[in-house]
């Protein structure tokens, strides 16, 4: 269904899309409908990607070392809130891929300054006698998730209220109500708190440091799994991540994975004709020169594939408009892209910070984390694996994500990476017990974890394990100082010349970020209207 890398040259395109992950085959997508549905003249679009495949942090893996098992290597699940990426998936046909996706279950384990619990228990009415933290007695009663909420809630009176409202009207397919709920918050969020200063100049933790005792803090930092403390940005983003998850914890997934969304869209860009380019790594945009009849910008890849061996060549492409379906960074290290993307775009940058994460999953067996009476869900701890997803798995052995660290609990792991991002490494006698810098080594070092955490002594060996190093941006949070509202005007530069990331719509770190930051982009910068899919449900709070 590709288009091979040798007809990219010199071609001329009314738009060119640099990055295949969701935004940009979604972008790709609704350029091709657009165009069909209005009778318009064919446009001559392309996709570039720079790696040799499509999906971008969406990674949906199956590896036979892992047999019945589906590795979410990227972004892994969603929730009803989240209409664009749910009325995306029923418009795609994909309604029957959906499954329920647990993330909290009584019966899971917390695991902390050596003292193992059960979720459940940190939520009992009467505190129990072992819980390793002396939280005040209004403290007392609440997990991770409920101490941060009755944080925001003495700063935003009636977050609560609200937040329960909308999910309620959002499961209920109440657009209307949903989104009038949203606006209300949105006004309360935006009122001075916090004796007259906003949330938004307040990193989350000096937030939560005036909200909540010294031992609640400690206590959020080592059962929350995501390391939110140190990571998510200012107090205004948090409250807003808080507000979009559903209390109840109630999530989605795809059977197929959720690469299945960017996939799908591509394969229906590629029906339609649209041309693909793998392996085509953007090195430089020029703008060329003003005369109408010439496209607005030069584009310069180093395309790898069809190069033979380890090698590379250039390509030029030249586009009457350019959109950027990458994260910004990636976008703003190319220095000669600076003076085109502009200052706008610069400063915006400025306003977000990378937040590096992992995952390492390990294959076994059997489920022996069973032993423990956990076998769905995910259990926290503050040992370096910080969370443990338990997968479903197949006849032929059992899975678990062993490790999801993010921010600084993600260096710990540094000695063990095996000096590639991605792998998946059998395991037997001879690979085990190797040097630190192997993946045996931090297959081992999980599953020493593992067993402590779950307080399970006798557990098979790791037949195989694999990981996936995002980076220092696997997802964005915003700086201090800045607000989370809207940024339309960092999602299109001066020129026809377009951004699309999640990082600074008001759901970063999310698929219905990255299609909101899209539709935005369409909509106001590329003539489409509003899709059938998302008429009456769209909202823009």
């Amino acid at each position: 269904m590709e288009t091979r890398c040798q007809d990219a040259q010199d071609k001329r395109l009314d738009v060119a899309i640099v990055g295949a992950g969701v935004g940009g085959c979604y972008i790709a997508y609704r350029l091709i409908l657009h165009a069909r549905t209005a009778h318009a003249s064919h446009p001559r679009i392309a996709l570039f990607e720079g790696s040799a495949r499509i999906g971008g942090r969406l990674w949906s893996l199956r590896a036979p070392q892992f047999p019945g098992t589906l590795l979410e290597l990227g972004g892994m699940r969603f929730n009803s809130a989240e209409r664009r990426v749910s009325s995306l998936v029923r418009h795609l046909g994909l309604a029957g891929e959906i499954r329920p996706f647990f993330s909290w279950r009584p019966e899971n384990i917390v695991y902390a300054r050596g003292v193992r619990l059960r979720s459940v228990d940190l939520r009992a009415a009467r505190p129990t006698p072992a819980l390793p933290f002396e939280l005040d007695p209004a403290e007392r009663g609440r997990d991770a998730s409920d101490l941060e909420e009755a944080a925001i809630e003495t700063a935003l009176p009636g977050f609560r209220r609200l937040r329960g409202q909308y999910h309620r009207a959002c499961h209920a397919d109440d657009w209307g109500q949903a989104r009038a709920i949203g606006t209300r918050y949105a006004e309360l969020r935006s009122q001075p708190s916090l004796g007259g200063g906003l949330l938004q100049d307040l990193s989350w933790p000096e937030f939560l440091d005036t909200k909540l005792s010294e031992e609640a803090v400690k206590f959020i930092r080592a059962t929350d799994g995501y390391d939110n403390y140190n990571t998510n940005g200012n107090a205004a983003e948090s409250a807003d991540r808080m507000f979009r998850v559903p209390p109840d914890g109630a999530f989605m997934t795809l059977a197929g994975g959720m690469q299945s969304l960017p996939t799908t869209l591509h394969e229906m860009f590629s029906a339609a004709g649209g041309a693909t380019f793998l392996q085509h790594r953007l090195h430089r945009i020029e703008q060329t020169s003003a005369a109408s009849a010439e496209p607005a910008f030069r584009l310069a890849f180093h395309s790898r594939e069809g190069s033979g061996e380890g090698g590379e060549r250039p390509v030029t492409v030249y586009a009457r408009r350019v959109v950027l379906a990458m994260p910004p960074q990636a976008a703003w290290q190319i220095h000669s892209n600076r003076p085109v993307l502009g200052e706008t775009a610069g400063n915006g940058v400025g306003t977000v910070k990378g937040i590096p994460a992992l995952k390492i999953f390990l294959a076994y067996p059997n489920p022996w984390w069973e032993q423990a009476g956990v076998t769905v869900g995910r259990s926290t701890t503050d040992l370096p694996l910080r969370q443990a997803w338990y997968l479903p798995g197949g006849q032929a052995g059992a899975a678990i994500m062993a490790a999801y660290p993010a921010g600084a609990a993600v260096r710990y792991w540094d000695r063990y990476l095996p000096g590639q991002h991605v792998g998946v490494v059998p395991l037997g006698p001879s690979e085990r017990g190797r040097a630190v810098g192997s993946a045996a080594a931090m297959a081992a070092n999980a599953h020493r974890m593992l067993g402590e955490m779950h307080g399970v002594t006798e557990a098979p060996e790791p037949t195989a394990v694999a990981w996936q190093d995002w980076g220092e941006a696997a997802w964005h949070a915003r700086r201090p100082g800045h607000s989370p509202q809207d940024a339309g005007s960092l999602l299109a530069p001066p020129g026809p010349l377009h951004l699309v990331s999640d990082c600074w719509t008001s759901s970063p770190g999310s698929v219905d970020g990255t299609l909101r930051a899209a539709e935005l982009v369409l909509r106001q910068h590329l003539g489409c209207g509003v899709p059938e899919w998302l008429a009456g449900k769209d909202d823009w709070e």
